[in-house]
């Protein structure tokens, strides 16, 4: 019995990181973000990378909501 590995063919484009954002975000089309589901369940690399970006946009979201936090909103005119 041979054993399978996880990674893609050799030929098999890997999604940039701009498509795996756009992922992320929801804005791919639905044939677009199950190309990336596929791809990510078959190559560890992009699947990192893909965590990574999660990893990122969730820091990037605690940092932003503590910034409000502390600093008062200001307004024009006020």
């Amino acid at each position: 019995m041979t054993k399978r590995t996880h990674r893609p063919a050799p030929n098999v484009a890997h999604p940039g990181e701009g498509e795996l954002r756009a992922y992320l975000d929801g804005e791919l089309p639905p044939f677009g973000a199950m190309r990336v589901v596929l791809h990510t369940r078959r190559c560890h690399a992009c699947a990192h990378v893909v965590g990574e970006l999660r990893a990122l946009d969730a820091r990037t979201t605690s940092l932003l909501a503590d910034l409000q936090r502390a600093v008062p909103i200001v307004r024009r005119g006020s």
